[in-house]
């Protein structure tokens, strides 16, 4: 199995991968890259950073947290998925 490398070693390709999070502990996520939404609660045009996105899309975790967005935690380490279990 592999080992926890740190946050800042991850895949940025919306790669599925295991993170470990201050808030929801271990959980599998993929990155998502900043993008400009049309649609939010906060104003009719925002910009919205770098998040680690819940594989079930149950909440975000923000790369950098600013004004404005709850606080789901951190991601500090992540590791590969495991491979799934063979027939046999």
């Amino acid at each position: 199995m592999s080992k926890w490398q740190p946050i800042e070693t991850a895949p940025k390709d919306e790669t599925h991968l295991l993170l470990f999070t201050s808030c929801h502990g271990i959980v599998e996520a993929w990155f998502s890259p900043g993008f400009w939404s049309d649609e939010t609660p906060l104003s009719p045009r925002e910009y919205t950073g770098d998040v680690w996105v819940c594989a079930d899309d149950a909440f975000q975790i923000e790369v950098e947290l600013w004004d404005g967005h709850e606080d789901h935690g951190t991601a500090t380490h992540w590791m590969p998925l495991p491979e799934p279990p063979s027939d046999g």
